[in-house]
């Protein structure tokens, strides 16, 4: 997303052998929407995070015929997930 604006020097120059075919092949690089990333990328995480909580219970209760089997079997894999997410929303929140 930072690099939004560089499509339209892309665009124009696509092998970088100093085309200029739509006249953008000067176009300065800004970036783009750099305050918004972190957030984009926590909302987008936690999202799937849902999902894959979700799903490994819904796995977990195809593999173990009984409820408290499937719930004790799906705990290492919350664990895991929990670990990862925080891990990264760590590294995009800063």
């Amino acid at each position: 997303m930072p690099n939004g604006s560089y499509i339209f020097h892309i665009l124009s120059d696509p092998f970088a052998w100093g085309w200029n075919l739509f006249g953008t092949a000067g176009f300065p690089w800004t970036p783009v929407l750099t305050g918004w990333l972190g957030y984009l990328q926590g909302i987008t995480l936690l999202i799937f995070y849902a999902f894959s909580l979700a799903y490994g219970f819904r796995i977990s209760k195809q593999v173990y015929p009984d409820i408290d089997q499937a719930k004790r079997g799906w705990i290492p894999m919350l664990i895991l997930l929990t670990l990862i997410t925080i891990t990264f929303l760590w590294l995009y929140m800063g």
